[in-house]
């Protein structure tokens, strides 16, 4: 059973020059590190330099006032950091100049592995036929008391129906998912999961959709709290529809799907 379960984020952000609207690399402008983020103004949140993007973090929540008042609070304070030259764009992917690929850092792209809840296998690295390609995504983090594999698993799928479908409605930007988050994309954590599924696109479009996405949560958590033991989350075609709708950015499976559940 997953209950008294927080929430939290680690979103990213595209650096942009005012003048032409152009792809920056946040390469030392802000400092912070995976390994040793920067304290964001206190409070719990955090910044680093996640290759060319601005990566922030914010405190765990319990409640969904906190979850939207966090969010936005990262938002802006992230936007504080820029100089008067440049701004911050939550668009989910883009592409840098070709000279900036001799800087070290903006070649540097994390090594550690996510996981397929739908397959239980280890997913294979994306291979980039673009090096000036970059996305960015906004993870979350739901934690609970003594997870166990099993529930973790549950959760993922059970997300990808309630947050990540209604999703594929929601997200104008289509090339990350060539790439990245794709369906089942989870990583473990001591304390829970990391759902690595949608991009940025919800982070800088009010409170109303930031809200949104921690309900959408709730509701696939509520999902696994009733499923039976011993039987499965999902039957194989639903599954199969599931899965689809997301990696192929399917509209028209998403919308069958979110009719069927009654998404939102």
């Amino acid at each position: 059973m997953i209950k008294d379960w927080t929430i939290g984020s680690d979103a990213e952000m595209f650096v942009k020059t005012i003048s032409d609207k152009s792809v920056f690399p946040v390469c030392g402008l802000v400092g912070g590190t995976k390994q040793k983020p920067k304290a964001m103004g206190g409070g719990g949140f955090f910044i680093q330099e996640d290759n060319v993007l601005l990566e922030f973090n914010i405190p765990v929540c319990h409640t969904p006032s906190e979850w939207v008042k966090n969010i936005r609070t990262g938002v802006t304070r992230a936007k504080a950091s820029m100089p008067q030259t440049l701004y911050l764009d939550a668009c989910a992917s883009g592409n840098i100049h070709e000279g900036f690929l001799e800087i070290e850092q903006a070649c540097v792209f994390g090594c550690e592995p996510d996981f397929n809840a739908w397959t239980r296998k280890v997913n294979p690295r994306p291979r980039v036929a673009d090096p000036t390609f970059r996305s960015a995504a906004a993870h979350v983090h739901i934690g609970w008391e003594n997870p166990t594999d099993e529930e973790r698993h549950d959760l993922i799928k059970a997300a990808d129906l309630f947050v990540s479908v209604p999703s594929i409605l929601e997200d104008p930007d289509k090339k990350r998912r060539e790439l990245y988050g794709k369906a089942g994309a989870f990583r473990i954590k001591p304390y829970g999961v990391e759902h690595r599924v949608l991009s940025n696109y919800w982070i800088d479009q009010g409170s109303n959709i930031v809200e949104y996405i921690y309900h959408r949560y709730a509701n696939a958590i509520r999902f696994v709290n009733q499923k039976r033991p011993g039987e499965e989350l999902f039957k194989e075609e639903t599954a199969t529809k599931i899965i689809r709708a997301i990696n192929g950015c399917d509209t028209n499976l998403a919308n069958e799907l979110v009719r069927e559940y009654g998404l939102g």
